[in-house]
């Protein structure tokens, strides 16, 4: 084959590829509809006949409830009721508390000494007062623990049976005397105290941080 038909040939085979370029398009752009505008909001204007609620007075004293049985006592030395018993906790404090670790904490007790772990001498915090206005006195806390020692009812008889006696030496003085040495008496010492001669009242005055207010009917 001479030279004249090989490029005849070639230029052939080469004319559907360049006519194919020639045709090509570049690919059309994507046309969005055109986004209508937001609406402007619909302007109300406010009714006349309702008015503004006043916001809580912060200086009105907050109130809430808490479930106990009206069936039985809130006497804190004679309850028996479970709801009741937990509820006192908030109405009545004692000479100590115990913490997580079963350390006695003083709570109406400013101080107390022992030197023989069978005499106490406990001194009470001046000024605690009680629901009924009164303040709190070593007489409440002797009556409160005769009480829970001797009362057929009381639930606190078994923690109290060492002890031979309780006496108030002066206003704030309380001395209780144990038939026998125990170091840890004072851990048995969280009994509620009452005020002095209300063991006949449902709900004696005590000095927790809450009190028991009976609803009107």
């Amino acid at each position: 084959m001479n030279k004249k038909l090989q490029c005849v040939f070639v230029l052939i085979i080469l004319l559907p590829t360049v006519l194919l370029q020639g045709c090509w398009l570049p690919p059309r752009p994507h046309l969005q509809q055109p986004v209508a505008p937001p609406e402007a909001p619909e302007i109300v204007e406010p009714s006349e006949e309702v008015e503004d609620t006043p916001p809580d007075d912060p200086q009105r004293p907050g109130r809430f409830t808490l479930r106990y049985d009206t069936e039985f006592t809130m006497n804190p030395l004679l309850a028996m009721n479970r709801d009741n018993i937990m509820l006192t906790s908030l109405l009545y404090e004692s000479l100590f508390i115990l913490d997580e670790n079963l350390i006695a904490i003083p709570l109406l007790c400013a101080n107390w000494e022992t030197e023989d772990f069978t005499t106490y001498t406990f001194e009470l915090l001046p000024e605690i007062a009680m629901h009924d206005d009164s303040y709190l006195t070593a007489d409440d806390v002797v009556y409160s623990l005769r009480q829970a020692m001797n009362h057929q009812r009381s639930r606190h008889r078994n923690k109290l049976r060492q002890i031979e006696s309780i006496t108030s030496e002066e206003e704030l003085t309380v001395t209780i005397t144990l038939d026998s040495p125990n170091a840890r008496f004072i851990r048995l010492l969280d009994i509620p105290i009452i005020k002095n001669g209300s063991i006949e009242s449902r709900v004696p005055p005590g000095t927790g941080p809450y009190y028991f207010l009976i609803p009107p009917l």
